[in-house]
């Protein structure tokens, strides 16, 4: 039928490449900021060729054509000054972390930095696309249409999160946390005929018509 969608293509092709490193004889950790980092990264492009009908394409996979970063992450830890130094005075150690950015159906991204016996902080961010759709217009054998259930939609849902424990003393913490979730998009849906109150005949009416 062609509300099927038929994959022809999907390769993804990727490069690994490390982040912050030094060509040495002897290897040591990369000293930046304070802090000892480490870290990679991986990009990569995907090529895809769909035909059919796309909607349900993008419903089963939602893969699309273009660059992407697979994956990255970077970390840190406050580094010591020949040893008389212990460390930074603001932040013991750090983390950054993503994946699927730049237009795969879920991506994501957490930043932590924490201080002992003084705060951490943990913020998240996530992102999903949504879509449903099973061409409603399709032309039956019989020359009826939609016989679907005519609930489509194409949205994209964000999650967001801060959340910030503070010590005061070694009894005493303080957490403050921040949350929003936002959708935004196309949602198309069925109205009911039927209505709080409606008679009886009329509910009765309602119900019993398929469409």
């Amino acid at each position: 039928m062609k509300r099927r969608a038929a994959m022809r293509k999907l390769i993804l092709v990727t490069f690994a490449l490390p982040v912050m490193t030094m060509a040495q004889d002897d290897p040591k950790p990369f000293h930046w900021g304070g802090f000892e980092n480490s870290g990679s990264t991986t990009f990569g492009y995907r090529f895809t060729d769909v035909s059919g009908y796309r909607p349900s394409f993008d419903q089963m996979f939602d893969l699309k054509s273009g660059p992407r970063l697979l994956d990255f992450s970077l970390f840190g830890k406050a580094a010591s000054d020949n040893g008389t130094d212990k460390g930074n005075r603001y932040v013991d150690d750090y983390s950054l972390t993503a994946s699927g950015i730049g237009g795969d159906p879920y991506m994501s991204t957490q930043l932590t930095v924490r201080k002992a016996h003084k705060y951490d902080l943990r913020v998240n961010f996530r992102q999903s696309h949504y879509y449903f759709n099973q061409n409603d217009s399709l032309l039956l054998s019989g020359g009826f249409n939609s016989l679907t259930n005519n609930h489509d939609w194409a949205t994209v849902r964000k999650m967001g999160s801060a959340n910030l424990l503070i010590h005061a003393t070694n009894n005493l913490r303080f957490s403050f946390e921040y949350y929003r979730n936002t959708r935004g998009g196309v949602t198309f849906t069925t109205r009911p005929m039927d209505y709080y109150g409606s008679s009886t005949a009329w509910g009765s009416y309602a119900r019993a018509d398929a469409f």
